[in-house]
C-alpha cells in the first residue's frame, strides 16, 4: 500500500515535467550548445586575423561538420554500449533530482527507491511509467543522428554572417551578436526544462560562449597572428 501511495504520487507530479523533457530537451538540444560554441571559438581565433570571409566560412563549416559526425558517433556507439548497470544507475539518479525537486528529504528520497527495487519487475514497470528508460527516446542510430544534425544546426549560427555579409568586420560582429544571443536564451529554456532556476545555471552557456570567443580572439590575435 505504502509503495502504490508513492509511485502513484511519483507519478502524478512527475509525468508532464517529464514529457517536456523529453520531447523539447531531448536528443536535439544535447548538441545544439556545443554546437555553438565550439565553431564560434574557431570562428573567433580566424577573424582576428587576415583571414577573409570566403576562409573563415570554410574552414568553420570543416570543423562543424566534422564534430557533427563525431559528435553523433559517440551519441550512438554510447547507447549501444551503456550496461544495464549503469542504465539503472542514471534511473537512480534521474528519480533522486525528480524527489529532490519536490522536498523529498534523503531518507524519504532513499525509501522511495527502496521500495520500488524490491524486485526486478517492480522497478521495470516503476520507471516504464516514468518514463525512464533511456535518455533518448529514440533508438541509437536515430539518437546519433538527431545529435550529430543538433550540433551542425547550433554550428552554423557562427558561420552565416560570414557567407552572407562582405563586410569581414561586419560578419565578426553578427557572428558574435547571435551566437551570444541564441547562447542567452539557450541557458534560460534549459535552466527551465532542468529546474535548476539559479542564475548561474541560466547564465552558464552564454559565460562559456564569452570566454572562449576572447580566449581564442586574443591567441589569434597576440600569439599567432600577430
Amino acid at each position: 500500500m505504502k509503495r502504490n501511495n508513492i509511485s502513484q504520487g511519483i507519478f502524478v507530479l512527475t509525468k508532464a515535467k517529464l514529457l517536456m523533457k523529453n520531447i523539447f530537451f531531448g536528443d536535439f538540444f544535447t548538441g545544439f550548445g556545443d554546437g555553438i560554441t565550439i565553431p564560434l571559438s574557431l570562428v573567433t581565433l580566424l577573424a582576428s586575423s587576415s583571414y577573409t570571409n570566403v576562409q573563415v566560412f570554410n574552414a568553420s563549416l570543416f570543423v562543424c561538420l566534422a564534430g557533427a559526425i563525431l559528435l553523433g558517433i559517440s551519441s550512438w556507439l554510447t547507447q549501444v554500449h551503456e550496461s544495464s548497470e549503469s542504465l539503472k544507475k542514471r534511473q537512480e539518479d534521474h528519480l533522486q533530482q525528480i524527489l529532490e525537486e519536490y522536498g523529498f528529504t534523503e531518507q524519504m528520497k532513499q525509501d522511495a527507491i527502496d521500495l520500488q527495487k524490491q524486485d526486478d519487475r517492480a522497478w521495470n514497470q516503476f520507471v516504464t511509467q516514468l518514463n525512464l528508460q533511456e535518455k533518448s527516446t529514440y533508438p541509437p542510430p536515430y539518437a546519433g543522428l538527431i545529435t550529430a544534425f543538433s550540433f551542425f544546426m547550433g554550428g552554423m549560427i557562427p558561420l552565416i554572417p560570414f557567407y552572407i555579409l562582405l563586410s569581414p568586420k561586419n560578419a565578426f560582429l553578427f557572428s558574435i551578436i547571435s551566437s551570444l544571443l541564441l547562447l542567452f536564451i539557450y541557458g534560460f529554456y534549459k535552466s527551465f526544462i532542468t529546474g535548476k532556476l539559479k542564475t548561474i545555471d541560466k547564465m552558464q552557456p552564454l559565460l562559456i560562449g564569452i570566454l572562449v570567443s576572447l580566449a581564442t580572439y586574443g591567441v589569434g590575435k597576440y600569439i599567432l597572428f600577430p
